[in-house]
């Protein structure tokens, strides 16, 4: 096994550590039920030469009893062990989705992967990793089986013992050449599915805009995907059932030579008619553990990609949470040479500016420079590269996360809404909350329940399609203001709207700032009139200017 892949596999065994010794309790209870085989064989041959042959009955009677004995013990076994490896299995599986979850909570916003392939991995990809620990138990188990038979071969027939030994080992050569066409088309396999689930997303998210379009060519790249994938995932069904074959007809081949050879020992009386059956029977039950270990090795190449699709997710570096926990906001917010960069380029160049308790101050800039970017630093969804941000004094690095987050409320300019009730889209900012307190909430956001069928157990649908652009807009202010942190940002918060619109929703906004600190990002003038001071973002630079400046700003760029 080569050294990456040890470490691949490594980095997902740590999931099963908490349960391995489900996983090892298993071992003993496979080695009896696998032991069986051999133990019949040997059973069969005494029962020829002494019960059938020497016809003692009492012997064959006792042979019988013995043979219940060893195929009960085997199916207690296998059941004993098949419970014990579920445990195992099904335990890590949710330890393994639940830390992907975690992680994707934690993950820097401009470090995710498309939404579709993360949840590839959570579903697909984690449940052919579940089958890893049995792959792994059938790759040790098979051998021991396959030892354990070899020496009831040597025992009886030692020539013919080792010429079937070397035979069957040597069926394991082009399954080897074979393991890595799977491993490759499995791969394939996967990233097509990515491709597909993407298109799919887009096909409903975007389905205006593809509609309208590009409908044909759009549905031609999703055939090419889909192409791809039938034609990788044939292979990667169809390349193990050719291993099998193969070695199916290897075994098919030694077992002939075993006949021809031990019915020419049969007929020189070299060994009886029992000696004869049980080596034959033994030869067939050694097939078992070769054809199954054969399998296995299949299985885990096809279970590789996807643990290294997995393991991808854990090598995203996480927003590491700070240890000093802070209740709430006295004095100020201050940024202290920020800088940031997507990529090479710098989005955002020494920033340094001084908010105090209480003030609300506007952000503005041509589109692109980086306003949403910089306000994003604040609640930490990605961290400054350089300088620092500070919060009463404190490097907001060093605050609990939680603790952080519980100081800051967001509006964006398209509100997420939750496929729930509209009581659980606003109780989402403060779990536990009573009705009452979203109610109030909803009545300080200016939404009318009277006029929604069902009021607070009123389904939104997805993303909040059964509901209009005003109604999104007032649940995600509720939300805020049931939060009732003492930061608000407000991002672009009526940028789509119509200027009806946008004047009934003003006032729900200016109750939500009442006694808060603000920052402000917009492109418009009228949003800014909340704002004490102003601030300019320009080539990522951050300028303090005076309101005649910004409303010649606005009038520069409606010329524009």
């Amino acid at each position: 096994m080569k050294a990456e892949t040890y470490q691949q596999i490594r980095k997902v065994f740590r999931f099963f550590r908490r349960y391995i010794w489900y996983i090892l309790a298993t071992i003993p209870f496979s080695a009896i039920a696998s032991s069986s085989r051999g133990g019949a064989v040997l059973l069969a041959k005494n029962a020829i030469d002494k019960g059938i042959v020497q016809k003692d009955i009492n012997f064959m009677f006792k042979t019988a009893l013995i043979l219940i004995g060893i195929f009960l013990g085997a199916g207690v076994s296998r059941v004993i062990s098949s419970f014990l490896a579920q445990i195992a299995i099904q335990s890590t599986i949710k330890d393994i989705r639940q830390e992907i979850i975690r992680r994707l909570l934690n993950i820097p916003l401009n470090k995710q992967k498309h939404s579709t392939s993360v949840i590839s991995r959570i579903s697909a990809d984690v449940e052919i990793i579940s089958g890893l620990p049995s792959t792994i138990i059938s790759l040790i188990r098979e051998p021991l089986s396959f030892i354990f038979l070899a020496g009831v071969l040597i025992y009886m027939n030692p020539q013919l013992a080792v010429l079937s030994i070397i035979s069957f080992l040597l069926i394991l050569a082009p399954v080897r050449y074979i393991t890595k066409k799977v491993r490759k088309a499995s791969e394939r396999t996967r990233e097509s599915t990515d491709k597909i689930s993407e298109k799919v997303m887009e096909a409903i998210q975007g389905a205006k805009v593809v509609r309208t379009y590009s409908a044909d060519s759009f549905y031609e790249a999703t055939k090419n995907y889909l192409k791809t994938f039938k034609r990788y995932k044939i292979k990667s069904a169809i390349l193990p059932e050719l291993s099998s074959s193969i070695s199916e007809f290897g075994g098919a081949l030694i077992v002939a030579a075993v006949i021809i050879f031990s019915s020419y020992q049969l007929n020189k009386g070299e060994i009886t008619a029992g000696s004869f059956l049980a080596f034959f029977g033994a030869v067939i039950a050694i097939w078992e553990p070769v054809k199954r270990f054969v399998n296995a090795i299949s299985e885990f190449s096809r279970t590789l990609p996807s643990i290294i699709r997995v393991n991808e997710l854990d090598e995203i570096p996480e927003i590491k949470s700070g240890n000093i926990k802070k209740a709430d906001f006295s004095e100020s917010i201050e940024f202290r040479d920020v800088w940031f960069s997507f990529d090479s380029e710098p989005v955002l160049r020494g920033i340094s500016f001084k908010v105090s308790k209480g003030e609300k101050v506007a952000i503005i800039g041509s589109s692109g420079v980086g306003k949403t970017t910089l306000v994003s630093l604040l609640p930490r969804f990605f961290d400054t590269q350089k300088g620092e941000i500070l919060i009463d004094g404190l490097n907001i690095k060093d605050i609990e996360i939680t603790s952080l987050r519980n100081l800051i409320s967001i509006v964006e300019q398209e509100p997420f809404i939750f496929d729930d009730t509209i009581y659980n889209n606003v109780a989402f900012a403060k779990p536990g909350a009573k009705r009452e307190e979203v109610e109030k909430a909803l009545k300080i956001a200016e939404l009318d329940l009277s006029k929604i069928p069902g009021g607070l157990n009123f389904r939104c649908g997805e993303n909040g399609k059964n509901l209009s652009q005003g109604q999104r807009h007032r649940i995600a202010i509720a939300r805020a203001i049931l939060k009732n942190s003492p930061i608000v940002i407000m991002d672009e918060p009526t940028a789509s709207l119509d200027p009806k619109l946008e004047q009934e929703i003003m006032s729900s906004l200016e109750k939500l700032m009442e006694g808060k600190t603000v920052f402000i990002v917009s492109h418009k003038l009228k949003t800014t009139e909340w704002a004490q001071r102003y601030f300019l973002l320009k080539d990522g630079k951050m300028y303090e200017i005076t309101r005649e400046k910004l409303k010649e700003f606005f009038l520069m760029s409606a010329e524009l």
